[in-house]
């Protein structure tokens, strides 16, 4: 997998596959009501990169930083 982070699936630890979504710098935050229109724009971005899984069949964002959560 070039550019992501994980290159083994979290359950079972196989290697995964190529990304089948791919999102560059999105909001990493879906429930959150920033207070202004200046706010939201400013808010953490991230990408995703969703991998399945052909030997457990999880779904993951293999470009996840929990660095860039702040709840």
């Amino acid at each position: 997998m070039t550019n992501d982070r994980r290159t083994t699936c979290p359950v079972c630890g196989d290697d995964v596959g190529e990304p089948f979504v791919r999102i560059a710098d999105m909001p990493v935050h879906c429930n959150v009501l920033w207070p202004s229109a200046d706010a939201a724009i400013a808010a953490p971005r991230g990408d995703l990169h969703l991998v399945f899984c052909s030997t457990c069949g999880h779904v993951h964002n293999a470009a996840f930083d929990p660095e860039r959560t702040t709840y």
